[in-house]
């Protein structure tokens, strides 16, 4: 531990021993692993890296990354007579952090909608099983019939689980003629839809990123840089950001400067192509 007299380094505004615990939590969280399966998030134990500790809901996460950031800022706060001479502020930064990083609640929240989409349903068409008759509801008949609600009630995107957007977003480029593809939940790198498209000419690339906002929350200019680096990294044909809000100006006016790169679908957009949904097959 380290003496009050030890801190000669330490700037107020910025002090060491914050600055190391809020770093071993973003450690933590940029080695997180989503594991659909078991439907868990896993961090690797940072005493023992081949090691990791499960969390199956938000809040036992929460507990850990508190822990972890206060394992480290007691290794750095100044103590005086045995006493640490500050208070952390464990709950508060990583409550923050959770807000801005909402990665892990919306993984937890897809689970619960996929599970409730896998349930049995009695039907009087279903086939007969025994002594009982069950229909399975395939995940396109669910689309298909969400779909059509949702181009009366397009509003109703917003209140989609993530995961179950972007599942929406996947399926309507799916009619417009793309071969499409979800990428896992964990880490997806900027980009949760893979959408190819192939013609004469050959075959183009776009990556997709869904960001499922509420009405007054747009995406802004830096989320539009960021998905542009994966595209330009990852020698794409272009980027494509479907959300259920609008973009700000700054947004607009970097995908102006790149529009055969780039492309935008708002509320707006994404309200008229429901409504075109398997009318032009």
């Amino acid at each position: 531990m380290n003496s009050i007299d030890d801190a000669d380094d330490w700037d107020e505004a910025d002090p060491v021993w914050e600055k190391h615990a809020q770093q071993a939590v973003e450690e933590a969280w940029d080695n997180a692993f989503y594991d659909e399966v078991r439907g868990v998030v896993e961090i690797p134990d940072r005493d023992e890296p081949r090691r990791s500790q499960e969390f199956s809901n938000v809040d036992d996460l929460r507990d850990a990354l508190a822990e972890i950031y206060r394992n480290e800022w007691f290794g750095y706060v100044p103590f005086d007579s045995g006493e640490a001479v500050f208070e952390d502020d464990a709950e508060g930064y990583v409550g923050d952090f959770l807000t801005d990083h909402r990665d892990a609640e919306e993984f937890f929240e897809s689970l619960h909608v996929e599970d409730a989409e896998e349930e049995i349903y009695q039907s009087s068409e279903s086939v007969e099983k025994g002594e009982s008759k069950v229909l399975r509801i395939d995940l396109e008949e669910i689309n298909e019939e969400l779909i059509r609600h949702l181009a009366k009630h397009p509003e109703m995107m917003r209140e989609l689980a993530p995961r179950k957007f972007e599942v929406l977003i996947a399926e309507l480029l799916r009619d417009k003629g793309y071969d499409v593809t979800l990428t896992p939940r964990s880490k997806d790198g900027g980009r949760d839809i893979l959408a190819i498209r192939r013609d004469d000419i050959g075959a183009a690339l776009t990556l997709v990123e869904c960001k499922r906002y509420a009405e007054g929350k747009p995406v802004g200019v830096g989320i539009v840089r960021g998905l542009f680096g994966v595209v330009s990294q990852e020698q794409a044909s272009r980027g494509l950001i479907a959300t259920t809000s609008y973009f700000t100006k700054g947004a607009q006016a970097f995908r102006d400067k790149v529009p055969y790169r780039l492309g935008f679908e708002d509320f707006t957009v994404l309200s008229g192509m429901l409504g075109l949904f398997r009318k032009n097959k």
